[in-house]
């Protein structure tokens, strides 16, 4: 199992290297490739405000079920510039969608992608984004390197790296 997902009708949904599952706390439907799901390596899974769950695979970009078919986006149809996706989150009173790969963290508007400028790349050319968290309005954004903290506001659009100094918890590096 790499991710477990409650969704807001209290679905509990499974995702795994072996497809995804969606439990109603009775019984288990399971979904592949055959109902439309691409890759089954499900490694990330949220909501959007619409009720959609949005399912990361890893190698296989993002699947988003409306309840009765899966919508693709990746590289492949060209809707997606990553396929290896590690985690997706929503958060409330935004319709924003975030998507962190192997390429960086990207935002979905309701209408289209745009890729969080200003993460570090290390020196295998990737920004390994790992989660996605909400604090006082800013998204807190976890890498995989050294840089491991970055703060992204969704109003102006700009990223900084934060920093743990003795007096303070993470409080924005100065780029004076």
């Amino acid at each position: 199992i790499r991710k477990i997902f409650k969704d807001s009708r209290s679905l509990l949904w499974i995702g795994t290297d072996d497809g995804l599952s969606c439990f109603d706390g009775h019984k288990f439907i399971n979904y592949s490739a055959i109902d439309g799901l691409e890759g089954n390596k499900i490694w990330a899974i949220t909501e959007d405000k619409n009720g959609n769950i949005w399912l990361g695979s890893y190698g296989r970009g993002i699947s988003v079920f409306d309840g009765e078919k899966f919508t693709l986006y990746n590289t492949s149809n060209g809707e997606f510039p990553c396929d290896q996706i590690r985690c997706l989150k929503t958060f409330p009173n935004t319709e924003l969608v975030f998507i962190g790969t192997e390429k960086g963290a990207f935002i979905y508007d309701g209408q289209s992608f745009s890729k969080i400028k200003g993460l570090p790349v290390n020196r295998f050319g990737l920004t390994r984004v790992m989660d996605f968290e909400m604090m006082d309005g800013k998204i807190i954004i976890a890498l995989y390197q050294n840089d491991a903290l970055h703060y992204f506001d969704p109003l102006t659009n700009e990223c900084k790296r934060l920093v743990n100094n003795k007096n303070t918890f993470l409080k924005p590096k100065d780029t004076d």
